[in-house]
């Protein structure tokens, strides 16, 4: 039993880590991506087209 317990700490480890590289992996494009943009501020890097969804009612079939 304690072989299986440390096999799945193990396993658990491995997978914060792979996240925890991930997240910084993103962090670090995301810095590049900034330093490269000729744009400066938050909101004049990325345009958005509106969000207009409106819910439509579904019908009873």
């Amino acid at each position: 039993m304690d072989y299986s317990a440390g096999f799945v700490a193990q396993q658990v480890h491995e997978v914060n880590l792979l996240g925890a590289e991930q997240r910084i992996a993103h962090a670090r494009a995301a810095a590049e991506r900034e330093a490269e943009s000729p744009v400066v501020g938050r909101s004049a890097r990325r345009v958005r087209a509106p969000h207009r969804r409106f819910h439509l009612p579904q019908f009873a079939r």
